[in-house]
């Protein structure tokens, strides 16, 4: 009577007998596709040495300016220790999620005429200094800073005299003379 349209399947549904109309499966073979052709991307890249690196051996790249090697077989990077004759791993530091903040400021009081015999510096961003002066510090966990104390310098004077400014007496005499303390200097990254 007519039930059986041209079309139809037996269960009374249209197309190719699946459950699928047909429209969504280029959309999975594309994506399928396009999905491989991004993991042989990320492979190709993944099999390259990083920047920079030349080949030293089999599996293993060297960076001649920085001194640092890169094993291909563990993605790692190594420094090689001479006076042991093996390598030594490259710890990453662990990034902070949140932003770590740390100001500092110093004051010096001094008497007027007299120099200045303590030093300080505070370089608050090392990352853009280094970047000046054209200097690698690829190995510091960014954002670096960096707060240096000196002490014990003394003027040009007293430093080419030997410090004989500081003591009079004993100086003239040359016997108990005592020598300036060396100076000293602390650094904190």
């Amino acid at each position: 009577l007519g039930q059986e349209r041209s079309g139809l399947s037996r269960n009374g549904r249209m197309g190719s007998g699946t459950r699928f109309s047909g429209a969504p499966l280029w959309r999975f073979t594309l994506r399928k596709e396009e999905q491989r052709r991004q993991q042989e991307e990320e492979q190709k890249q993944q099999a390259a040495p990083p920047e920079g690196f030349v080949l030293h051996s089999e599996g293993w790249y060297v960076n001649p300016q920085q001194k640092v090697f890169w094993q291909a077989s563990s993605r790692k990077y190594y420094l090689y220790n001479e006076a042991a004759k093996a390598y030594a791993e490259i710890h990453q530091a662990a990034s902070l999620e949140k932003e770590l903040r740390v100001l500092t400021d110093a004051s010096c009081l001094h008497r007027p005429g007299c120099p200045r015999e303590d030093r300080h510096v505070i370089i608050r961003d090392l990352a853009k200094a280094a970047q000046a002066l054209r200097m690698p510090i690829d190995h510091l966990p960014r954002p670096a800073a960096l707060f240096a104390v000196y002490s014990g310098h003394r003027p040009v004077a007293q430093a080419a005299a030997g410090g004989a400014a500081e003591s009079q007496g004993s100086a003239a005499s040359g016997e108990g003379a005592e020598e300036a303390p060396p100076p000293t200097c602390a650094e904190f990254v």
